[in-house]
């Protein structure tokens, strides 16, 4: 083979790779199949050239297949999951339930206690880094007060979150919610407060609440909109129109007048 005919062959081949673009999806293999829409290029080429699940070649599936079928690739539950769809440019494939490849909840906690304001969890079972939302009972509802990334690793696996208790009985609990969008709730902590109760006093005149002690607030309208929120000892409402108000701290619930 002369040298002009290698050349072609690399201009070719080349040419053709600048055709194609690469479509990439990671994630964890849930038992679950990838669906996927596969149009055809306005001259009537297949939009798909190529596709490679973990690096093995599986174009021996029809393009034409509503599905990218994983099972003959043996893979476990919770296994990586690497796909690449090669596609003719400005023909891009639509993938349908990419959500399947997002990490599960699967974690287990075997410690939970909160001491000092510190809680601390430690779970085993964790499939994938999901993030913990951490929540707590203020005025008889749960409340997202902070998150944590998840390590995602079978465990165990330490975590800590700072948490400002109220007086009485405190509750937290943890939750993740992971691809199948159904959020998994830990058990309840209850933990037992040695704050005194936390009073208030509306002053008028500066427009101005004042707490025994600083503690989380929220304050709502006669409609149950939240109009303000934060953590602070005094509280500045000059900036509220005049009514009638509820504040939200210390667990309970008062109203005051503006």
């Amino acid at each position: 083979m002369n040298i002009r005919i290698i050349l072609i062959i690399v201009l070719f081949s080349v040419n053709c790779f600048s055709q194609n673009d690469t479509l990439r999806l990671w994630g964890i293999f849930h038992g679950k199949n990838i669906l996927r829409e596969t149009p055809f290029t306005k001259d009537g080429h297949f939009c798909i050239v190529k596709e490679r699940v973990n690096g093995v070649d599986i174009s021996q599936q029809t393009h034409l297949e509503p599905e990218i079928d994983l099972m003959p690739l043996r893979l476990k539950m919770g296994d990586s999951v690497r796909i690449e769809i090669i596609h003719r440019k400005g023909c891009l494939p639509k993938i349908i339930n990419e959500y399947v490849l997002r990490p599960a909840s699967t974690f287990s906690i075997t410690h939970f206690e909160c001491k000092g304001g510190l809680l601390k969890w430690i779970t085993k079972g964790e499939s994938g880094s999901i993030p913990f939302i951490i929540e707590q009972s203020l005025c008889n509802k749960w409340t997202k007060i902070g998150e944590v990334q998840g390590a995602g690793s079978p465990g165990p696996v330490e975590y800590s979150f700072d948490v400002v208790l109220h007086s009485g009985e405190n509750r937290f609990r943890i939750c993740q919610v992971g691809f199948s969008g159904v959020p998994r709730f830990s058990d309840t902590l209850k933990v037992q407060s040695t704050l005194k109760a936390n009073n208030f006093r509306y002053d008028s005149k500066k427009s101005e609440i004042d707490l025994d002690y600083p503690a989380i607030f929220e304050i709502r309208d006669v409609y149950s909109n939240l109009v303000k929120k934060g953590f602070s000892q005094k509280v500045d409402v000059s900036n509220l129109p005049r009514g009638d108000y509820y504040l939200c701290f210390d667990n309970r619930v008062e109203v005051f007048k503006k």
